[in-house]
């Protein structure tokens, strides 16, 4: 038993004699850095980051903490800083700075007076004026529009107008659209001929290339129609702090020292 103990013992010492070493330079790398020197932390961070490598190669076990540093080694030390991605200037999150301030938008409109040129829509539903957008990353589209709508008095008609992202069929059963981001409907009371007017606005994710948004309105009686159609949309990039209009389419390894 006394022999077991005693060889226990002595594993477990050898094993602490390989072990508390290479803690020991992992922490500390440099010799002349001991621990009382104020910026032992700061400069083991810096060595652990790989940007800095040590001051005399090829050994580099020093850091030489009070020499100046020269424009060459200021050099191998951005660079790595850079290419280690340490502190990373270029991006935020990794990500292109454009990907939080570039905003996109378009806009497409269908102006006319009042019967001239005017959208009949159809019961089953019909594409009244749309927009193409080209989005740089995923985000989200803002989406509006604003329209008005003439009747001929079908009394206790629906007039339903609604916008889709990415789809344009303008499909619609029993005044339900298939794919709507938002919408209104308008129910007629009278037989007066009578002209409204709506707007809609929604939120769409989006992924980053071309997306179309498309205005759709419908009548069930068949006798309506729509004109001063307009839609608009704006790209906001996930999770942007920092909105700002871009603009508009549519529509009218360093050297050995340091």
């Amino acid at each position: 038993m006394r022999g077991t103990l005693r060889t226990m013992v002595a594993v477990a010492a050898l094993t602490a004699m390989f072990v508390v070493p290479a803690t020991v330079w992992a922490i500390d790398k440099f010799t002349d850095v001991p621990d009382s020197n104020v910026f032992h932390d700061d400069i083991a961070w810096l060595a652990d980051a790989g940007v800095t490598k040590g001051c005399n190669p090829p050994d580099n076990t020093q850091f030489c903490p009070s020499d100046n540093v020269t424009r060459e080694q200021m050099a191998a030390f951005m660079r790595r800083l850079a290419e280690n991605q340490v502190v990373d200037a270029g991006t935020l999150g990794g990500n292109d700075p454009a990907y939080y301030t570039a905003v996109a938008a378009a806009q497409g409109y269908d102006y006319f007076a009042p019967g001239v040129g005017n959208t009949a829509l159809a019961s089953t539903g019909t594409p009244i004026v749309e927009t193409t957008i080209s989005v740089p990353n995923d985000g989200f589209l803002l989406v509006t529009s604003q329209a008005s709508m003439g009747n001929s008095g079908t009394v206790g008609s629906f007039y339903t107008m609604w916008l889709e992202v990415d789809d344009g069929s303008c499909a619609i059963a029993g005044l339900i659209p298939a794919n709507p981001i938002a919408g209104t409907t308008v129910y007629h009371a009278d037989g007066d001929e009578d002209d409204f007017s709506q707007a809609s606005s929604g939120l769409a994710e989006v992924t980053s290339g071309d997306h179309t948004v498309t205005l759709c309105g419908a009548n069930d009686a068949a006798d309506g129609d729509a004109f001063n159609a307009a839609v608009n949309a704006l790209y906001v990039p996930t999770g942007s702090t920092d909105v700002r209009t871009a603009g508009s389419a549519g529509g009218p390894a360093g050297g050995p020292n340091g």
